[in-house]
């Protein structure tokens, strides 16, 4: 897509493949953390939310 790391922003639930991935990408990331788990690897998300509609705080 030829976009910069800087200009994306990765959604997913799984911290160990979505937000790991992301974070070794270089990418910002938003976890949809909908079970309110605690973040038990040692990368974290550039952001975190219970649902969709927290992305779009995010992107204002």
């Amino acid at each position: 897509m030829r976009v910069l790391p800087s200009q994306v922003l990765h959604i997913g639930d799984s911290l160990s493949s979505d937000v790991a991935g992301a974070y070794n990408l270089g990418i910002d990331s938003f976890w949809l953390n909908r079970k309110k788990r605690n973040a038990a690897y040692n990368c974290s998300a550039t952001f975190v939310g219970n649902n969709l509609t927290d992305v779009i705080e995010v992107l204002k």
